[in-house]
């Protein structure tokens, strides 16, 4: 637990350097998950989300959310973030070809 902590600890003061890090908002947000913060995961998760401003960094939130919804047991949302995820990687997958295609 000692270590989760001085993690946590870590990333704060790394979110304070980079406030809209997703990776490091998203890793804060996996920390309280294993601390069984989930109301705070969840607010992180969200955060992440609204900081997303790349399809991949997208991808990485709803990964996230879909795992996040599991362990709370709630598997049709768990789904619903699946499909988002699902969604994005089509349009990202789109992007890719599009780029190469040129």
């Amino acid at each position: 637990m000692a270590d989760y902590e001085q993690a946590n600890a870590n990333y704060e003061k790394a979110l304070l350097l980079d406030p809209r890090s997703v990776s490091v908002q998203l890793t804060l947000a996996n920390i309280d998950l294993e601390l069984g913060n989930f109301g705070q995961a969840f607010a992180q998760y969200q955060e992440a989300l609204t900081a997303s401003a790349s399809p991949k960094d997208k991808l990485d939130v709803y990964n996230a959310l879909e795992k996040y919804y599991v362990k709370q047991g709630q598997i049709k949302k768990s789904i619903e973030y699946m499909h988002l995820k699902m969604t994005e990687m089509e349009k990202f997958s789109r992007r890719c070809w599009c780029y190469f295609a040129e």
